[in-house]
């Protein structure tokens, strides 16, 4: 009963914002009596806690690359994952949830720390493949340029846009010539 109580309110959070919806809606959403919903949840607060963290879980994780693939096909690889991340339906419901301030400091982090996963992962090969001073910035830059921007308000606005990942990679492979010689298999 729990995951079809989850399921249902996560629709119904969806469509409505986290405020609206009663428990009311949600139980008969979920197709069960309202005492049933507090035999699960102490209350709206502790159900709306549980969709968070359920989508959180939900949001997809970065799939590592190919290391022995050219530079220009891992930066495509990692930006075309990011938008999936900044489309997926859970990032637009975690979206709603941080516009409404109903994300606790622990799922902000979690939020956050996802992003992070793709910025070291691509400060790694940043390292490996191109001649730049400063790598996290220049991740962090790629990182806009291929989501528009990381904070939870604004990022589930965006779609898969390819066009958009190539020119950023562009832009990248024009401004940081590649490293000339690569002595050893890549560490990220």
């Amino acid at each position: 009963m729990h995951p079809v109580i989850l399921s249902a309110a996560t629709k119904l959070f969806a469509e409505k914002g986290f405020e609206q919806p009663t428990m009311d809606e949600v139980a008969a959403a979920a197709g069960v009596q309202k005492p049933t919903l507090y035999a699960y949840f102490d209350g709206k607060s502790a159900l709306v806690d549980a969709v968070i963290s359920n989508l959180l879980l939900d949001l997809p994780v970065l799939r590592p690359t190919n290391k022995t693939a050219p530079l220009r096909e891992q930066l495509v690889d990692v930006g075309l994952q990011l938008q999936e991340l900044a489309a997926h339906s859970a990032t637009v419901s975690l979206a709603l949830g941080f516009a409404e301030q109903r994300l606790s400091v622990e799922q902000l982090t979690a939020w956050r720390t996802r992003h992070e996963e793709f910025k070291r992962f691509l400060v790694g090969i940043l390292k490996h493949h191109c001649s730049c001073e400063r790598p996290e910035q220049l991740a962090q830059l790629f990182l806009l340029l291929v989501s528009g921007d990381l904070r939870p308000v604004v990022t589930a606005a965006h779609v898969v846009d390819p066009e958009r990942i190539e020119v950023a990679v562009d832009l990248l492979m024009r401004a940081y010539p590649r490293v000339p010689s690569l002595q050893t298999t890549p560490h990220y």
